[in-house]
């Protein structure tokens, strides 16, 4: 019974993590995947010895498989979100909820956002200050 319910599981977490295309999905599953192991070692540690060798569960005696392992989901979820983010901020403009402008500057990095041309900072024109007339 013990084995069984470790392995199970083991099999839930295994199978979320091969699912996800959730960066933070794959890290909690990875976390669960180590908990398992370990309280599972602790369970099976207060067994009798004749009955450890049978608790251990069929999966642990197994590698994991590459999609286990794999961080390409999760690769390309976190691109398809940052992607949606970025379009979703492409139409802000004046009249955009101020939440949405937060969001924005808070999220995107300053290459994404309008580009700074230098001579809106008066900077083209090297020793002018930035409110003089170009002659």
């Amino acid at each position: 019974m013990t084995a069984q319910a470790i392995e199970q599981d083991m099999m839930f977490w295994q199978r979320l993590s091969v699912n996800t295309h959730i960066l933070s999905s794959k890290v909690a599953s990875a976390g669960a995947m180590s908990v398992n192991m370990k309280l599972g070692e602790i369970i099976i540690n207060q067994l009798a010895l004749e009955q450890e060798a049978v608790a251990i569960p069929e999966i642990w005696q197994l590698p994991m498989s590459p999609q286990v392992l794999s961080l390409n989901n999760a690769k390309l979820g976190e691109w398809h979100y940052f992607t949606k983010i970025t379009e979703a901020t492409q139409v802000v403009d004046s009249n955009t909820d101020i939440a949405i402008q937060a969001v924005e500057f808070l999220m995107l990095p300053p290459r994404y956002s309008q580009p700074l041309r230098s001579d809106s900072l008066g900077l083209k024109a090297p020793g002018r200050l930035p409110n003089q007339p170009i002659d």
